[in-house]
Protein backbone atom coordinates (compact mmCIF):
# COMPACT_ATOMS: atom_id res chain seq x y z
CA UNK A 1 0.00 0.00 0.00
CA UNK A 2 2.67 2.48 1.01
CA UNK A 3 4.84 1.94 -2.10
CA UNK A 4 1.76 2.66 -4.22
CA UNK A 5 1.24 5.96 -2.39
CA UNK A 6 4.86 6.89 -3.02
CA UNK A 7 4.45 6.13 -6.74
CA UNK A 8 1.25 8.16 -6.97
CA UNK A 9 2.90 11.04 -5.13
CA UNK A 10 5.93 10.96 -7.42
CA UNK A 11 3.74 10.97 -10.52
CA UNK A 12 1.68 13.86 -9.15
CA UNK A 13 4.80 15.93 -8.47
CA UNK A 14 6.21 15.15 -11.91
CA UNK A 15 2.97 16.19 -13.61
CA UNK A 16 2.83 19.39 -11.55
CA UNK A 17 6.38 20.28 -12.59
CA UNK A 18 5.59 19.62 -16.25
CA UNK A 19 2.49 21.79 -16.05
CA UNK A 20 4.40 24.58 -14.32
CA UNK A 21 7.16 24.37 -16.93
CA UNK A 22 4.55 24.82 -19.65
CA UNK A 23 2.60 27.61 -17.96
CA UNK A 24 5.48 29.89 -16.96
CA UNK A 25 6.86 30.50 -20.50
CA UNK A 26 3.31 30.99 -21.79
CA UNK A 27 2.57 33.51 -19.04
CA UNK A 28 5.78 35.42 -19.82
CA UNK A 29 4.94 35.47 -23.54
CA UNK A 30 1.55 37.03 -22.79
CA UNK A 31 3.10 39.69 -20.59
CA UNK A 32 5.78 40.51 -23.17
CA UNK A 33 3.14 40.68 -25.91
CA UNK A 34 1.21 43.24 -23.86
CA UNK A 35 4.34 45.37 -23.50
CA UNK A 36 5.04 45.12 -27.24
CA UNK A 37 1.95 47.11 -28.12
CA UNK A 38 2.77 49.80 -25.59
CA UNK A 39 6.28 50.25 -27.01
CA UNK A 40 5.31 50.07 -30.71
CA UNK A 41 7.05 46.72 -31.27
CA UNK A 42 5.74 43.76 -33.26
CA UNK A 43 5.61 40.55 -31.22
CA UNK A 44 6.44 36.96 -32.18
CA UNK A 45 6.41 34.13 -29.66
CA UNK A 46 9.09 32.24 -31.62
CA UNK A 47 11.28 33.44 -34.50
CA UNK A 48 14.46 32.89 -36.52
CA UNK A 49 15.61 36.50 -37.08
CA UNK A 50 19.21 35.71 -38.07
CA UNK A 51 18.54 33.52 -41.10
CA UNK A 52 20.29 34.82 -44.21
CA UNK A 53 22.52 37.24 -42.30
CA UNK A 54 26.18 37.28 -41.26
CA UNK A 55 26.46 36.28 -37.59
CA UNK A 56 30.21 35.49 -37.50
CA UNK A 57 31.50 36.52 -34.08
CA UNK A 58 28.17 36.24 -32.23
CA UNK A 59 29.03 33.33 -29.94
CA UNK A 60 25.77 33.52 -27.99
CA UNK A 61 23.98 32.28 -31.13
CA UNK A 62 24.93 28.64 -30.57
CA UNK A 63 23.00 27.36 -33.61
CA UNK A 64 24.30 29.99 -36.01
CA UNK A 65 21.83 31.69 -38.37
CA UNK A 66 19.23 29.03 -37.48
CA UNK A 67 19.17 30.05 -33.81
CA UNK A 68 15.64 30.17 -32.42
CA UNK A 69 14.65 33.08 -30.17
CA UNK A 70 11.59 33.54 -27.99
CA UNK A 71 9.38 36.50 -27.16
CA UNK A 72 10.71 38.58 -30.02
CA UNK A 73 9.98 42.31 -30.11
CA UNK A 74 10.85 43.99 -33.40
CA UNK A 75 10.56 47.37 -35.03
CA UNK A 76 12.38 49.19 -37.81
CA UNK A 77 13.76 52.72 -37.69
CA UNK A 78 15.16 53.91 -40.99
CA UNK A 79 17.79 51.41 -42.05
CA UNK A 80 18.09 49.74 -38.62
CA UNK A 81 16.09 46.79 -37.30
CA UNK A 82 15.80 46.88 -33.51
CA UNK A 83 15.05 43.55 -31.81
CA UNK A 84 14.67 42.41 -28.22
CA UNK A 85 14.34 38.71 -27.50
CA UNK A 86 14.98 35.86 -25.07
CA UNK A 87 17.52 33.22 -25.98
CA UNK A 88 18.33 29.95 -24.21
CA UNK A 89 21.97 28.85 -24.12
CA UNK A 90 24.28 26.39 -22.41
CA UNK A 91 26.85 28.48 -20.50
CA UNK A 92 28.99 25.47 -19.56
CA UNK A 93 30.10 22.99 -22.21
CA UNK A 94 28.81 19.50 -21.63
CA UNK A 95 25.94 20.55 -19.37
CA UNK A 96 22.22 20.17 -20.04
CA UNK A 97 21.19 23.17 -17.94
CA UNK A 98 20.12 26.20 -19.95
CA UNK A 99 20.04 29.85 -18.98
CA UNK A 100 17.81 32.50 -20.51
CA UNK A 101 19.29 35.82 -21.59
CA UNK A 102 17.39 38.86 -22.85
CA UNK A 103 19.24 40.43 -25.78
CA UNK A 104 18.91 43.74 -27.61
CA UNK A 105 20.01 43.39 -31.23
CA UNK A 106 20.54 46.02 -33.91
CA UNK A 107 20.73 44.98 -37.56
CA UNK A 108 22.37 47.22 -40.17
CA UNK A 109 22.72 45.11 -43.32
CA UNK A 110 24.22 47.94 -45.38
CA UNK A 111 26.89 48.87 -42.80
CA UNK A 112 30.14 46.98 -42.23
CA UNK A 113 31.03 46.61 -38.55
CA UNK A 114 34.30 45.16 -37.24
CA UNK A 115 33.86 41.93 -35.27
CA UNK A 116 34.42 42.43 -31.55
CA UNK A 117 33.37 41.44 -28.03
CA UNK A 118 33.42 43.98 -25.21
CA UNK A 119 32.75 43.31 -21.56
CA UNK A 120 33.63 44.32 -18.03
CA UNK A 121 36.71 42.69 -16.54
CA UNK A 122 36.32 40.65 -13.39
CA UNK A 123 38.63 40.99 -10.38
CA UNK A 124 40.86 38.07 -11.39
CA UNK A 125 41.41 39.49 -14.88
CA UNK A 126 42.35 42.88 -13.44
CA UNK A 127 44.89 41.41 -10.99
CA UNK A 128 46.41 39.19 -13.68
CA UNK A 129 46.72 42.13 -16.04
CA UNK A 130 48.47 44.23 -13.38
CA UNK A 131 50.98 41.43 -12.84
CA UNK A 132 51.61 41.09 -16.57
CA UNK A 133 51.97 44.85 -16.92
CA UNK A 134 54.51 44.89 -14.07
CA UNK A 135 56.62 42.48 -16.15
CA UNK A 136 56.48 44.80 -19.15
CA UNK A 137 53.52 43.49 -21.12
CA UNK A 138 51.60 46.15 -23.03
CA UNK A 139 48.16 46.48 -21.44
CA UNK A 140 45.86 46.61 -24.43
CA UNK A 141 45.18 48.30 -27.73
CA UNK A 142 43.54 51.18 -25.85
CA UNK A 143 46.43 52.34 -23.68
CA UNK A 144 45.54 55.94 -24.48
CA UNK A 145 42.37 55.47 -22.36
CA UNK A 146 43.68 53.91 -19.16
CA UNK A 147 40.34 54.03 -17.35
CA UNK A 148 38.61 52.05 -20.11
CA UNK A 149 41.51 49.59 -20.34
CA UNK A 150 41.49 49.05 -16.59
CA UNK A 151 37.79 48.13 -16.48
CA UNK A 152 36.89 46.60 -19.85
CA UNK A 153 38.24 44.02 -22.28
CA UNK A 154 38.02 44.12 -26.06
CA UNK A 155 38.49 40.93 -28.06
CA UNK A 156 38.67 41.10 -31.84
CA UNK A 157 40.39 39.38 -34.78
CA UNK A 158 40.71 42.80 -36.44
CA UNK A 159 42.20 44.97 -33.70
CA UNK A 160 43.23 47.80 -36.00
CA UNK A 161 39.71 48.23 -37.35
CA UNK A 162 38.22 48.07 -33.85
CA UNK A 163 40.67 50.70 -32.68
CA UNK A 164 39.48 53.00 -35.46
CA UNK A 165 35.84 52.17 -34.72
CA UNK A 166 36.02 52.78 -30.96
CA UNK A 167 36.76 56.48 -31.02
CA UNK A 168 37.61 58.40 -27.82
CA UNK A 169 34.00 59.60 -27.65
CA UNK A 170 32.69 56.02 -27.79
CA UNK A 171 35.20 54.79 -25.20
CA UNK A 172 34.20 57.60 -22.84
CA UNK A 173 30.53 56.70 -23.28
CA UNK A 174 31.19 53.01 -22.62
CA UNK A 175 33.13 53.82 -19.46
CA UNK A 176 30.14 55.66 -18.08
CA UNK A 177 27.28 53.42 -19.22
CA UNK A 178 28.41 49.86 -20.01
CA UNK A 179 28.93 48.38 -16.55
CA UNK A 180 27.78 44.75 -16.28
CA UNK A 181 26.83 44.60 -19.98
CA UNK A 182 28.35 42.66 -22.85
CA UNK A 183 28.62 43.74 -26.47
CA UNK A 184 29.16 41.52 -29.49
CA UNK A 185 29.18 42.32 -33.19
CA UNK A 186 29.28 40.70 -36.58
CA UNK A 187 29.68 42.62 -39.81
CA UNK A 188 26.00 43.63 -39.69
CA UNK A 189 24.76 43.00 -36.14
CA UNK A 190 25.36 44.61 -32.75
CA UNK A 191 24.13 42.67 -29.70
CA UNK A 192 23.90 44.06 -26.15
CA UNK A 193 23.03 41.86 -23.18
CA UNK A 194 23.99 40.59 -19.76
CA UNK A 195 24.54 36.86 -20.05
CA UNK A 196 22.18 34.81 -17.90
CA UNK A 197 19.94 37.77 -17.07
CA UNK A 198 16.32 37.78 -18.24
CA UNK A 199 14.68 41.20 -18.27
CA UNK A 200 11.23 41.26 -16.71
CA UNK A 201 8.41 42.54 -18.97
CA UNK A 202 7.84 45.64 -16.83
CA UNK A 203 11.53 46.54 -17.29
CA UNK A 204 11.64 46.11 -21.07
CA UNK A 205 10.95 49.79 -21.73
CA UNK A 206 13.99 50.82 -19.68
CA UNK A 207 16.09 48.07 -21.28
CA UNK A 208 15.08 49.24 -24.76
CA UNK A 209 15.93 52.84 -23.90
CA UNK A 210 19.40 52.23 -22.48
CA UNK A 211 20.43 49.76 -25.20
CA UNK A 212 19.13 51.92 -28.06
CA UNK A 213 21.00 54.90 -26.58
CA UNK A 214 24.20 52.84 -26.54
CA UNK A 215 23.61 51.65 -30.10
CA UNK A 216 23.02 55.24 -31.23
CA UNK A 217 26.48 56.16 -29.95
CA UNK A 218 28.34 53.06 -31.13
CA UNK A 219 26.70 52.94 -34.55
CA UNK A 220 26.52 56.71 -35.03
CA UNK A 221 22.81 56.61 -35.84
CA UNK A 222 19.71 58.11 -34.27
CA UNK A 223 17.17 55.65 -32.85
CA UNK A 224 13.76 56.81 -31.59
CA UNK A 225 12.87 56.41 -27.94
CA UNK A 226 10.22 53.95 -26.80
CA UNK A 227 6.67 55.28 -26.65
Amino acid sequence: MFPSLYVVGFIAIALAMLLLGFMLPTRRAKRVENVAGELNFRFSATAWPFEGTDIHGLEILENGPSTVVNNLLERTSGRCRFLIFDIDSFPLEGTTTTVTTTVAAFHLPDTYLPVFQIGEKNSFERVLEQIEHAFGKKLDQFDDDHEFTRNFFVHSPVKGKVRDFLTPVKLTYLRGHASHLQFASSSEWLLIYREGVRVEPEDLKHFSEITSAMASVLLSIQLPKAA
